[in-house]
């Protein structure tokens, strides 16, 4: 009896399988780049929407060091946020404690310069941030791609530097936990 009954329950979901894929129709080469050129379009009016507006994060999913090495980081507690007027930047592991609870540092300040420049061929990006924070005063500057891929780099007055690698998403929708600032 639990011989056909097994054999049953697989039949139904196989024939469940099989009527989703029947469902599913495959697309032309043409319509595959028409999604693709949609998909893009939409992506670029949202970049251009959260940059206007000041309200997005990189939630980097590599970081750069300063002798040029990278390592590939948790995208929640390793980011840039811009939020109108004010800026946070924060690095850490998930397998250390560190000054800010999340095994690094994280740094909050005002914003004091915000300059936008658009590559109006690519749909492109490059802007530089300045930041007054308690620590001191930091440089961001953010290439973002048309789709919302970006890197930055991140320098303090004493020179020092950071990259981050990722990609840009509203406010709203970011899923980043930000550390205790210092």
């Amino acid at each position: 009896m639990k011989k056909v009954l097994i054999v049953l329950l697989t039949g139904f979901m196989f024939l469940s399988v099989q009527g989703q894929e029947a469902g599913k129709q495959k697309l032309t080469r043409t319509e595959k780049k028409e999604l693709k050129r949609q998909q893009n379009e939409d992506a670029k009016k949202i970049v251009d929407a959260i940059i206007e507006a000041r309200q997005f994060v990189l939630e980097a999913n590599l970081i750069k060091g300063k002798r040029g090495q990278t390592f590939s980081v948790s995208s929640n507690i390793n980011f840039i946020m811009v939020d109108s007027n004010k800026a946070v930047f924060q690095f850490g592991s998930a397998h250390t404690i560190g000054v800010n609870g999340v095994g690094g540092a994280t740094v909050e300040g005002k914003i004091t310069i915000f300059d936008v420049n658009k590559r109006e061929k690519s749909g492109s990006y490059f802007i530089r941030i300045n930041i007054s924070a308690t620590t001191g005063f930091y440089e961001i500057r953010l290439e973002i791609s048309s789709t919302g891929m970006a890197d930055a780099q991140v320098t303090a007055l004493s020179n020092k530097k950071i990259g981050y690698s990722g990609r840009i998403v509203p406010l709203n929708e970011s899923s980043v936990f930000q550390g205790m600032s210092y």
